[in-house]
């Protein structure tokens, strides 16, 4: 919403349907990203104690490389190819490209990469979610790693 109301501060002339497109696609991103993190929740059920490293090295890792600071173009073709593993980086890019008034085909096309990135992570996430329970059913216990460490600190429970 901040790119619509800021736009003609910019010198960015949106109309009516380059707005409508980027509110779209915007809501696509949050969408879209919404698998990477349930993906990472999925396996911070796993690694409890890894709970925090899983959020921030995935949110830190797409700020930097999938196209919100600078164009996903800047990096070498490594790092480009872990970006587009990311839905953010095919959702960013079919907002720019809806501004830039480019083919529909275009926006649309990077859209559709967006969603199919967001399916595997969700893949992902059902495969974790599905190791967990597996193991809860075989073990008898759904252990979220909050018991107790040989150093002390946490209070055991009756």
């Amino acid at each position: 919403m901040a790119l619509l109301a800021l736009a003609p501060f910019s010198g960015l002339r949106l109309g009516l349907g380059d707005s409508l497109a980027a509110v779209a696609l915007i809501l696509l991103t949050a969408l879209t990203n919404y698998a990477v993190g349930l993906c990472c929740g999925s396996l911070s059920l796993r690694f409890h104690r890894l709970r925090n490293v899983f959020s921030n090295i995935t949110l830190l890792t797409m700020t930097a490389v999938c196209g919100v600071m600078v164009p996903t173009s800047f990096w070498p073709a490594g790092v480009q190819w872990l970006a587009a593993a990311f839905p953010a980086s095919h959702a960013l890019e079919a907002v720019r490209l809806a501004i830039a008034d480019a083919p529909a085909a275009a926006v649309l096309a990077e859209a559709a990469l967006a969603a199919g990135t967001s399916a595997l992570w969700l893949a992902l996430a059902a495969a974790s979610l599905w190791w967990f329970q597996t193991d809860a059913r075989r073990t008898g216990s759904i252990d979220f790693g909050d018991q107790p460490s040989a150093g002390g600190g946490a209070v055991a429970r009756p």
